[in-house]
């Protein structure tokens, strides 16, 4: 069968796609772009949100919509209306012109008087599907519990690990009638693989005797190994709290519908549903202890991945993680509050921890790590990640000093079997292909004539000082922390230089880097010649370009397109846009440059985690920038730091160079 989930990145909607995968099911799920990451490898993503950005032919496609997505919170009433009433009631519409089941995920709540905004939604769907034509089913599920939980439950688990008493608002004396997520899962498989001896029925899954809310957090506590110590907290003063900081929007451990449930909570006659699907529930000590093994987060294979940094950088690896089909963002490794509040603003919802140590102990420790932090933190941190058994992506540079390189291969020789990568995205684009094959095979002719430049509007002024310009922690200037980009194309293309390098490389407004550079220099008799310089205007989005002439035409590559000219003519073009990549944020620009890095890093690991080396995974894209070419190009860059004069060229002096009349501005150079 063919399954249309809502909600397919959530605590149950995650599960429930692995089970009917299992079981040998379709899944498509709805997910809004920035949970990806979350959706199980096998589930088809139709990306969307609720209640009108649906794509239809995605729906239509299917045989049963099973809805799950919901909002929870009172903090976001509009939100809660959107998708639990107005999300229902179009989907309800797409069902009925496509004549398709319907089963409904409702709660506990609309049987009691609750008047939260959750539990009235919920009531309004409920009606809406009874008055509709459909054939449909309502599981009414209590307080779902399991492994990796988010939502009520997940918040109950992080206050009894972080606080050293437990709160029991009201007394503790609200009833809870648990679920384990497998048996609701399980129970909403069976309805659907059977709608027909199902239609029409509304069902109440959990304990049938239930337990009180004392009960249950003290069973919690002793699956997690702790003692439970129990403070009574009254409901009124809480609620005051919670209301103002719900109005404030703070994060806090309960909602105000949460609390509204405790009073108002209504036990559920179960017994019935369980008997009618047959569905024997595990034990509440047995459930609750499996819910505390790590290793029952790792029900796909996708490969967990902490972003390391949350800076600039690390957004462009966050999203690229979240969108890679072989990953999922575990968590993000940032000490400063701001970084993190900016994140957890634009939809990164992974946990974040202050310290490396805090996610390699959390319940859902990564396997691997993008490191995004200040050059002269990578060798440190990659030196902790490898220890640890991750697998590291590292973003360029590796090093910042000449010693670095030795340091980087005793770590490499000490862990043989792990992944190491540096983010020298630009050697992965995708149209680079192309290029590397008519210049490997001389279809040009011989290339007599070769050009690599890097420009971009960043360093604009003396103050104030950022990292980049300090030179013990980004280890150079311009050109070890951008124009490498475009030597590295370079090198890929044609080979490694093989003649001794003149040149410049001067300062702007720095006072320790350079923020020009013009070098040249010969590959296999080729004379090449590197143009780099951040402090250029009129280049807000950073420009690369490397040009080889040849005998029969020019082949140029740009961030976004690689393009032949023959006779004045553009004779090829091959842009990013005609790569079907799995994401690419900015196909205009290097966002598939980063798509493929991020994909060879993930099955790099996948070749290791297989029995095979890195070197096992063979893309059918540009290979990835392994730790010893990274080291290659940045001992070169070095060099060129070592041999090169710290000084601006003149202008006659930099025209008998052969630098170009129409970058003389842009390296700050005066004519």
């Amino acid at each position: 069968m063919k399954f249309f989930v809502t909600g397919a990145s959530g605590f149950i909607g995650s599960r429930f796609g692995e089970l009917a995968l299992a079981a040998g099911h379709e899944v498509t799920g709805l997910v809004r772009p920035q949970s990806a990451g979350k959706v199980p490898a096998g589930v088809k993503r139709s990306y969307g949100t609720l209640p009108y950005d649906v794509d239809q032919s995605a729906v239509a496609a299917c045989d049963v919509i099973i809805h799950l997505a919901a909002i929870t919170t009172s903090q976001r009433a509009a939100e809660s209306d959107a998708v639990n009433a107005l999300g229902t009631s179009y989907l309800v519409q797409l069902a009925e012109q496509n004549g398709q089941s319907f089963l409904f995920v409702s709660t506990q709540s609309v049987l009691s008087s609750n008047a939260s905004s959750y539990a009235v939604t919920k009531r309004m769907s409920e009606d809406q599907l009874r008055a509709s034509n459909l054939s449909w089913a309502i599981v009414r599920p209590g307080l779902v519990y399991g492994p990796g939980a988010s939502g009520l439950y997940g918040r109950m688990r992080d206050t009894i690990l972080k606080y050293p008493a437990i709160p029991l608002l009201g007394g503790g004396r609200a009833l809870v009638q648990p679920i384990h997520v497998d048996d609701l899962c399980a129970a909403l498989l069976g309805i659907a693989e059977d709608f027909e001896a199902h239609q029409g029925t509304e069902f109440n899954l959990g304990d049938p005797d239930g337990v009180t809310m004392k009960e249950f957090l003290s069973l919690m506590a002793k699956a997690q190994h702790k003692k439970a110590r129990l403070a009574t907290v009254p409901l009124g003063p809480i609620k005051l709290v919670v209301g103002v900081g719900e109005k404030m929007r703070l994060p806090l451990p309960v909602s105000m519908d949460n609390l509204r449930g405790l009073e108002t909570v209504q036990r559920m006659e179960t017994a019935p549903s369980l008997q009618r699907l047959n569905l024997k529930l595990r034990s509440l000590e047995a459930g609750l202890a499996e819910s505390e093994l790590p290793v029952t987060l790792q029900r796909n294979d996708r490969i967990p991945i902490v972003l390391i940094g949350a800076g600039k950088i690390g957004i462009v690896h966050g999203l690229q993680v979240m969108y890679n089909p072989a990953a999922r963002l575990a968590g993000i490794v940032e000490p400063s509050e701001k970084a993190a509040k900016l994140y957890k603003s634009m939809g990164f919802d992974a946990p974040f921890y202050k310290t490396l140590d805090e996610a390699l102990s959390s319940l859902d420790p990564p396997k691997a790590a993008i490191i995004a932090t200040p050059a002269d933190t990578h060798l440190p941190i990659a030196a902790l990640c490898l220890d640890a058994g991750l697998h590291v992506l590292v973003e360029k540079p590796l090093s910042v000093a000449a010693d670095q390189t030795v340091e980087w291969r005793q770590l490499k020789d000490k862990h043989p079997d792990q992944v190491v990568h540096a983010g020298y995205m630009a050697s992965q684009f995708p149209h680079l292909l192309s290029a590397f094959r008519i210049a490997s095979v001389n279809k040009l002719g011989h290339v007599y004539r070769a050009k690599a430049v890097a420009l971009q509007t960043h360093i604009t002024a003396p103050e104030p000082v950022r990292w980049e310009m300090v030179k013990g922690r980004a280890g150079g200037g311009a050109m070890i922390n951008f124009g490498c980009h475009a030597a590295s194309i370079l090198f890929r293309l044609l080979g490694w230089p093989d003649s001794e390098v003149t040149g410049w490389h001067w300062p702007i407004h720095s006072k320790e880097v350079e923020d020009s550079l013009v070098a040249k220099f010969t590959i296999k008799a080729t004379q090449c010649q590197l143009l780099v310089s951040w402090s250029a205007r009129g280049y807000a989005r950073p420009y690369s370009l490397v040009e080889l002439e040849c005998e029969h035409g020019t082949l140029r590559v740009e961030n976004a397109s690689t393009y032949v000219i023959q006779d004045g003519e553009v004779t090829l073009l091959e842009t990013q846009l005609d790569h079907d990549l799995s994401f690419n944020m900015s196909p205009d620009y290097t966002g598939g440059g980063f798509t493929l890095e991020h994909e060879a890093f993930t099955g790099s690991i996948k070749a290791v985690q297989a029995g095979k080396s890195a070197a096992g995974f063979k893309p059918d894209f540009m290979p990835p920038v392994e730790m010893a070419e990274a080291l290659r190009l940045e001992t070169w860059i070095r060099e060129l730091y070592d041999t090169l004069p710290f000084e601006k060229p003149g202008a006659e002096t930099a025209d008998f160079f052969g630098v170009d009349a129409a970058y003389f501005d842009a390296l700050g150079i005066s004519q």
